[in-house]
Parts: C-alpha cells; sequence; structure tokens
C-alpha cells in the first residue's frame, strides 16, 4: 500500500499490480492464502485489512489505514507468535 502523492488517501497494490480499493465495497477480494477487506469506522474512515493465512500458519493480519497524510500500519499476530518476534523496540516478550 502506497500513500498517493497528495498524502490524502493511500493506494493498494497487489503483487505489485494497482488494485482498485473500491472494488472491495462489494465484499472481500480473496486469492489463495490472502485477503483485503475495507473497513469503515463510526467516524466514516476507511480502513484495507489484508490478511495473509495458511493451514499451517494462521494468525498474521495488516491493517493499512491514511492518517492525517501518513500510512497507519497494524501488525496483529496469534498468541503463538509471543516472545518469537522482533522489532524496532527489541525483542516482545
Amino acid at each position: 500500500m502506497k500513500l498517493n502523492t497528495a498524502g490524502t488517501d493511500f493506494d493498494v497494490y497487489v503483487n505489485s499490480k494497482y488494485f482498485e480499493k473500491n472494488i472491495l465495497r462489494g465484499g472481500d477480494y480473496t486469492f489463495n492464502e490472502f485477503q483485503l477487506q475495507l473497513r469503515t469506522d463510526a467516524e466514516g474512515t476507511e480502513r484495507v485489512v489484508a490478511y495473509w493465512y495458511s493451514l499451517d500458519n494462521p494468525g498474521i493480519a495488516i491493517k493499512v489505514m491514511d492518517v492525517e497524510g501518513l500510512l497507519d500500519i497494524v501488525v496483529e499476530l496469534d498468541d503463538d507468535y509471543k516472545g518469537q518476534t522482533e522489532g524496532l523496540l527489541g525483542k516482545e516478550g
């Protein structure tokens, strides 16, 4: 996902190809072990949620939205990953 040049919205790319997120208004997009959803919160802010999943390794979600000209990215992992991940602030445990 990439913030547009005006900083007012973001563009979605799937396999390096532009994906028209308005298509998601009609329902989720699923391809193999990947899914995109469009969610709208109570204030009307849209968030595109990307999920990667598999039967062998479930429980990874990446959520992205535009917040005041910046991309807000949230990574969610199942409890199975606790103590096994590292980030900018070191190992989470």
